[in-house]
């Protein structure tokens, strides 16, 4: 099996993952600095996967994720860019798809690296989401984060005053509270977040994903 061949089948995977992890979904990430708790939203799409990936393609963002989710994505379809990105970016991928509930930190994005144009950024020490604030978000109350980026890389390098994630909620884009509980840290108890959560989660009993 080539690279490209290998590539391919980490493309079609991850897509599969991707749809059933976050495709449609909003994330509720609860994090820490300084004794300070914070509170991020993050939007997934269906047309951000495709730029996450880093390939080249003529295909539009649907398109390409619609043929990877049919299996008719073929091998002309796409090509690597030139400068080596697209393979980091796949080499990423398994680990992104898993972020709802294995992303550890959360911080400003530091303006480090002269092509990435984030807000924030969201992973922890191997790979991370470059993310941007949601211009077309109707929710003038908060701010709705969506990824831009996908960086393989330690997120403690490109961030200022990395935030410790305390827990992390998911729902469906459509559903006005959270009801699913991903990821708690160990030393976290709920009680301890609800002054803070109370606003976007159904503190009734969570299931945790």
């Amino acid at each position: 099996m080539n690279r490209k061949e290998r590539d391919m089948n980490v493309l079609k995977e991850c897509a599969i993952l991707y749809k059933l992890n976050l495709m449609n979904k909003n994330l509720l990430v609860v994090s820490s600095y300084n004794k300070q708790i914070s509170v991020a939203s993050i939007e997934f799409n269906k047309n951000n996967y495709k730029h996450l990936t880093g390939v080249l393609t003529s295909l539009s963002a649907n398109k390409f994720m619609d043929a990877l989710l049919g299996d008719r994505l073929s091998f002309n379809d796409w090509d690597y860019k030139k400068d080596g990105t697209s393979q980091l970016k796949i080499r990423a991928l398994p680990q992104m798809v898993e972020f709802y509930k294995s992303a550890r930190m959360i911080g400003t994005y530091s303006g480090n690296r002269i092509y990435l144009k984030s807000d924030i950024c969201f992973g922890g020490v191997y790979c991370y989401l470059g993310l941007i604030v949601d211009k077309n978000n109707k929710n003038l109350t908060e701010d709705i984060y969506v990824p831009n980026s996908l960086i393989n890389g330690d997120i403690k390098e490109d961030t200022n005053n990395q935030e410790k994630i305390l827990a992390i909620f998911r729902k469906n884009k459509k559903d006005t509270k959270y009801k699913e509980m991903t990821y708690l840290a160990k030393d976290v108890e709920l009680h301890q977040l609800k002054k803070y959560i109370k606003e976007y989660v159904f503190l009734g009993p969570l299931p945790h994903g």
